[in-house]
């Protein structure tokens, strides 16, 4: 009897901030196609997050491909996206001639996705140089995100002429804040993960074998996900008669090399926080009363 084969999953799954990135998409579309219509809105905003999604699915099992034939497929599956995203628009009016036309237009929207989607997959290419569940790893996929919603934020900025508060811009100035708040909350636990390794490795530490007792031991691990080494962390313990010392957790992989791939990370994260910031402000300034 032949054994199924097994599929080694995605190292990082697309499909949800490709489907955040497409509503915003939609939602801007329709602002630039001056859609009032609510129900052809929803129609717009609804398809172009559902297609992303689908595309960041697809684009997600071929993270590991070579860079090249990935950024030649990139370019044609967020081109065929587009086309089938503006099919469905022109679909809804039920003109035959207007769905051709919806295709080609859906392509020309999709210009200007491709740098936006394009990072968000150069990003995601890097998630598994690390092991996975370590504290690197953890960075580089909350990195995913925050280069999704770094583009978000600013995003809304596309129609940021000045307007009177309305339902429209409530919600523009809300998806800025959304973003800003998840590259918030992702550039503290960056933060928490980088003072974390130095302070593992300012640490006095010892070299364990993986083949010791110690390493089997069911005491408290760090996995930092770059290296292979193993250490004890040691606490030093005063008694009556000697100093001795005791371990206390066991650190896998190399300080410093966690260190400077974290230390990147939260930079990545500081500059995008402020580019979200920014946005707010400026959006808040373009619909001020005058």
């Amino acid at each position: 009897m032949n054994q199924p084969v097994s599929v080694d999953p995605p190292a990082v799954q697309l499909a949800w901030p490709f489907a955040v990135l497409g509503l915003v998409g939609g939602w801007i579309t329709a602002d630039i196609l001056n859609m009032l219509v609510e129900g052809m809105r929803l129609f717009v905003v609804l398809t172009t997050s559902a297609v992303s999604a689908g595309l960041g699915a697809i684009l997600s099992r071929y993270l590991r491909s070579r860079p090249f034939p990935h950024a030649l497929g990139t370019l044609f599956a967020v081109a065929l996206a587009g086309a089938v995203n503006g099919g469905l628009l022109g679909l809804l009016i039920m003109k035959i001639e207007v769905l051709f036309f919806g295709a080609g237009f859906g392509i020309v929207c999709s210009i200007p996705f491709l740098p936006v989607l394009g990072s968000v997959v150069a990003v995601a290419r890097r998630v598994g140089r690390a092991r996975q569940g370590s504290l690197v790893d953890a960075s580089d996929r909350r990195k995913v995100w925050i280069t999704a919603m770094v583009f978000l934020a600013p995003s809304v900025l596309l129609t940021f002429l000045p307007q009177r508060p309305s339902t429209i811009v409530v919600v523009e100035a809300l998806l800025s804040l959304v973003a800003a708040l998840v590259i918030a909350v992702s550039f503290a636990r960056d933060l928490g993960a980088l003072l974390l390794a130095r302070g593992l490795a300012e640490r006095e530490a010892r070299f364990v074998s993986p083949d010791s007792d110690l390493a089997r031991e069911t005491i408290a691990r760090v996995d930092l996900g770059l290296g292979d080494e193993l250490h004890q962390e040691v606490a030093r313990a005063g008694s009556t008669y000697r100093e001795h010392t005791r371990p206390t957790r066991l650190i896998r992989g190399n300080p410093a090399a966690a260190v400077a791939a974290l230390r990147w990370n939260v930079g990545v994260g500081v500059a995008a926080l402020l580019i979200a910031l920014a946005s707010i402000g400026l959006r808040v300034a373009s619909s001020w009363p005058r």
